[in-house]
């Protein structure tokens, strides 16, 4: 019985070992890849920035005319561009999750919110309009 125990004990430090080599949630994120995501994140949550996903490509841009950047996402590579610098990279599944949460939390507020403003319009019921095209 001691040795069955000594057995399984081993087998679930080996998994565990195993588990946290493998896990992406683990990998240390790189300091440009932090800063990209930071820069993402700001750009993404300004007011004033358009948000656009190309339904072809699935293409994610970001614009900004006030601080003049636009950055251009696609599977894991990011290119941040202004009128003096364009920067690119890869990142790593994690910070590309992370972005991608980031984008898509926006747009969505987004979403809600126009859907919420055209609903506030709203004057007449379904009667009403019958009645007033005759």
């Amino acid at each position: 019985m001691n040795t069955m125990h000594k057995f399984k004990r081993m087998l679930q430090k080996l998994s565990l070992e195993i588990y946290k080599k493998t896990d992406v949630k683990r990998v240390v994120r790189t300091e440009n890849a932090n800063e990209f995501l930071q820069i993402c994140k700001r750009a993404i949550e300004k007011p004033d920035s358009e948000l656009i996903v190309s339904p072809l490509t699935a293409k994610m841009y970001v614009k900004n005319d006030e601080l003049e950047i636009m950055i251009i996402m696609q599977h894991k590579s990011i290119q941040v561009i202004n009128h003096i610098y364009s920067y690119n990279m890869v990142v790593d599944e994690y910070t590309w999750s992370d972005i991608l949460e980031i984008f898509n939390n926006e747009k969505e507020r987004r979403c809600l919110e126009f859907e919420r403003r055209a609903k506030s319009n709203i004057k007449h019921s379904l009667k009403n309009i019958i009645t007033n095209l005759g």
